[in-house]
């Protein structure tokens, strides 16, 4: 097995310094880095053996500490940071050698060329997955593990890996999701498969191995020979032409005249400005041409002329001069660019000038949005800072994913807290949200009730029972146990095992919780199938509700330490959470003279006090106003809602109204004035 033998040799290295055994570990693995720094790299052979040489001249330094690290794992991690490093400091270069080596080889299509930027787009992704999840992955797809084997090697049984494996790819899909890259989980996972077959020429394999080997510290070597180290890597890892020998000094050329040991750097011009108008005809030239890998190859390198701090001006100008076509294209990749150099000005840039809408409306994207995840993906402190500072932003409130685009990147950033950090974090970082209704939608966002967040899917049993302890510490306790009834729903229904674990950790509020929450369980999930490429199919059976047992439910939430009242407001909360309505209104209209219900009613009317743009016939969003309204202990601000409504079902769904009329459970003096406006033309 590769793992043992792995763990063999390195030992093996670390102890004895063994030339062999660090030369098996360069060829067994150098298929993941050499694989991995091409992708993230454009296919540049020169540069992705740079990486590879520097990636295992890092391992013979570290190998001593390594410990028990799953290595391949951590060579990919390492080989994504110093590839991304050489993106950034080698573009310029790289995109002239592409568009050159393309030029040669016609043959490159476009297929090719999309299947490359998908796979850089995974690699990309990979860095933002907690450790587990990547590491499951790099071992099923890069090293070919099959489930035993990655069951042995994570310390877990053959079907506990193959669902980390499904997990991870699940959340994989859904970070690929939010960059605006639609796959699926079996797709992906067939993509994958080929990440580890990068074949290495053998030639390659043994000088890099060489190379580093040299460059690691001898045994018991004093820390003082250190300095040494970036001397040997410097003249050892010199761009790595694949085949050609390193370049040796004449033995019989003089010294240089100086005793430095750096030779000085010959100045460079100063660059001059780019013009913008001769640029953007250049674009509009290469846009025009045939849409092949040529094409987008030609263009990167042409955008790569712009400097950093020529980009504002460039935007103001295109945004005039090119077609929504065209600036889609250009705006997505100098973005792209500068949310490397700079993220801060980048997105400060964005949502002070408004340049992004044509585009955003003709391709159905939210580029603040992709930017920023790219962002937040990479450096969440920063982006969670800058998302704080600029919260009044008339950018950030404008309406997105069904609520203000600053509400939906809040909502991003506590997901990215609850899965990367701690639950507790991700609920202070919520606390600190400006508006409480806002606050509120953000931790039911936080347990999956908003498809685009699935941190809660993916945390361990440990981590989802800080949550319930979370939810017991916000000053309404009902919606409190509201929230805790969300999350145990939902792992009642989806993850069964997970949620045995948790009934052991339970406590008395967490009783009153599960008990609201197995209210709403309608499936529950009994087995998944392998599917090809590593994804699988979901199985579950329906489940009848279960029957509402109200003397139980009241004691176990006294029993939680809640009052009557917050009891009552709890069930209701929860039934209408889980659009169980009929039930959640007989059970207001049954308690209403024990309590009120008008704050929970409030909130609930507030959800559709937009504009309507759909509905389902029979169940209108006027309908379910008319029937929180009826409910509100202030008739008259119940009759003025419920006339409103009314006459806007009138206008726009007159065929409902017959049904509105006929409800059995509207009060009487409700309906009896709805009938009279039922006469009159609106």
């Amino acid at each position: 097995m590769m793992a043992d033998e792995t763990k063999r040799l390195l030992g093996e290295f670390a102890r004895e310094r063994s030339e062999r055994a660090f030369r098996e570990l360069v060829r067994l693995h150098s298929p993941v880095v050499y694989g991995t720094a091409l992708r993230m790299l454009g296919g540049d052979r020169a540069a992705a053996q740079d990486v590879m040489q520097e990636v295992f001249t890092l391992l013979a330094r570290k190998a001593g500490s390594l410990g028990d690290v799953i290595l391949s794992a951590w060579l990919y991690r390492q080989t994504c940071r110093r590839a991304a490093n050489h993106a950034r400091t080698e573009s310029r270069r790289r995109q002239r050698e592409l568009v050159a080596a393309s030029m040669m080889d016609p043959s490159q299509t476009e297929t090719s060329f999309a299947s490359e930027a998908l796979s850089g787009e995974v690699d990309a992704a990979m860095l933002s997955l907690p450790s587990p999840a990547r590491d499951a992955l790099v071992l099923r797809f890069f090293e070919g593990h099959d489930f035993r084997k990655l069951g042995s090697a994570l310390g877990t049984t053959e079907e506990a890996a193959r669902k980390r494996v499904t997990r991870a790819l699940d959340q994989l899909a859904a970070t690929l999701r939010k960059r605006g890259i639609a796959v699926g989980s079996a797709s992906l996972g067939t993509t994958m498969a080929s990440f580890g077959t990068t074949p290495v020429p053998a030639s390659l394999v043994t000088q890099v191995a060489t190379h580093a080997f040299q460059s690691a510290p001898l045994t018991g070597a004093s820390w003082k020979a250190d300095w040494l180290i970036p001397v040997i890597s410097g003249v050892l890892a010199t761009s790595l032409i694949a085949g050609t020998a390193l370049a040796i000094r004449d033995q019989a050329s003089p010294p240089p005249a100086s005793p430095s040991l750096a030779t000085k750097a010959v100045p460079r011009p100063a660059s001059q400005p780019t013009n913008n108008e001769d640029l953007i005809a250049e674009i509009k030239r290469i846009q025009a041409g045939p849409k092949h890998s040529l094409t987008t190859l030609k263009l990167r390198a042409t955008l790569e002329r712009i400097s950093i701090t020529e980009l504002p001006a460039f935007f103001s100008l295109a945004h005039d001069k090119l077609t929504t076509a065209e600036q889609a294209v250009c705006f997505n990749l100098l973005l792209e660019r500068w949310v490397q150099s700079d993220p801060d000005a980048a997105l400060t840039f964005m949502i002070e000038h408004p340049l992004w809408d044509d585009v955003d409306k003709a391709r159905g994207t939210n580029l603040i949005n992709n930017i920023f995840d790219r962002w937040m993906y990479a450096d969440l402190s920063a982006s969670r800072a800058w998302l704080v500072d600029h919260w009044q932003a008339a950018a950030l409130r404008k309406e997105a994913f069904d609520s203000t685009l600053g509400e939906f990147l809040a909502m991003s950033i506590a997901d990215e807290v609850l899965l990367h950090e701690s639950a507790n974090a991700a609920f202070s970082f919520i606390a600190s949200l400006p508006d409480e209704a806002m606050r509120r939608r953000a931790l039911i966002a936080l347990t999956g009730a908003n498809p685009y967040m699935n941190a809660w899917h993916n945390i361990d049993p440990t981590r989802l029972n800080e949550m319930l302890r979370e939810t017991q510490k916000l000053n309404d306790r009902a919606f409190g146990c509201s929230i805790a009834a969300i999350i145990w729903q939902k792992t009642l229904e989806d993850q069964p095992e997970k949620a045995a674990q948790l009934e052991s950790m339970m406590t008395p509020a967490d009783h009153f919780a599960r008990e609201l929450g197995e209210l709403g369980v309608r499936h529950r999930h009994t087995h998944n199938t392998p599917m090809a490429g590593g994804g699988y199919t979901s199985h579950s059976e329906p489940v009848e509700p279960l029957a509402l047992n109200e003397r139980q439910l009241i004691e176990s939430g006294i029993a939680a330490g809640l009052s009557r009242g917050e009891v009552l407001n709890a069930v209701a909360t929860a039934l209408l959470d889980q659009r169980d309505l009929k039930r959640a209104f007989a059970w207001i209209d049954d308690h209403q003279t024990e309590t009120s219900f008008d704050d929970l009613l409030h909130e609930r009317l507030g959800k559709y006090a937009g504009p309507v743009t759909g509905w389902v016939v029979g169940d209108t969003p006027y309908a379910r106003i008319i029937e929180l309204a009826s409910r509100l202990s202030d008739q008259e601000s119940a009759r003025e809602i419920c006339r409103g409504a009314f006459r806007r079902l009138q206008c726009q769904i007159p065929g409902d109204v017959p049904g509105i009329l006929e409800r059995k459970d509207l009060p009487a003096a409700i309906r009896e004035e709805l009938q009279q406006l039922a006469k009159t033309t609106p």
